[in-house]
């Protein structure tokens, strides 16, 4: 199985933090990071998301830009979210789908614990449209395949 964990693109300031959208450059980087991906050799994907409105807005450029239909919000991925419970379903999905890529759509500090846990200590610094891509072990551990930021583009 592949996990590809994506923080939202930059949002605008505001005091509504549920509702806050990408700023225009936190789309154009989001954009970016969709068209790196059309370079790897990935199918299959299903997106998994925040329901807060920056990490929508951003599962939906990077499933229209890659084509994918298979959207789903999760609000157990808020910043401060259950990543536990998280990390069990990707480990029995691993097992009973090693050919999902699943593209995991959230904010900090979840996608950073998340990330620290799978890669046993391992720290994953995830500024604004990051993406980290891990691939699982037939061991069950799992290993950093990528790290790709806007300074990448």
């Amino acid at each position: 199985m592949r996990l590809i964990l994506v923080r939202h693109g930059e949002a605008l300031p505001g005091p509504e933090d549920f509702k806050r959208p990408l700023s225009p450059g936190g789309r154009r980087h989001i954009q970016e990071l969709a068209r790196y991906f059309k370079t790897l050799p990935l199918s299959g994907i299903e997106i998994l998301h925040s329901d807060r409105f920056r990490a929508v807005e951003t599962a939906r450029i990077l499933a229209d830009t890659l084509g994918i239909q298979s959207l789903r919000a999760d609000a157990g991925l808020s910043p401060n979210g259950r990543y536990m419970q998280l990390i069990d379903n990707i480990k029995v999905m691993a097992i009973e789908r090693p050919s999902l890529i699943l593209l995991v759509v959230g904010h900090l500090p979840f996608l950073g614990d998340m990330a620290e846990v799978l890669l046993a200590g391992k720290r994953v610094s995830f500024l604004p449209a990051t993406a980290a891509g891990l691939s699982s072990e037939v061991s069950g551990s799992w290993r950093l395949d990528f790290i790709r930021s806007p300074a990448d583009a």
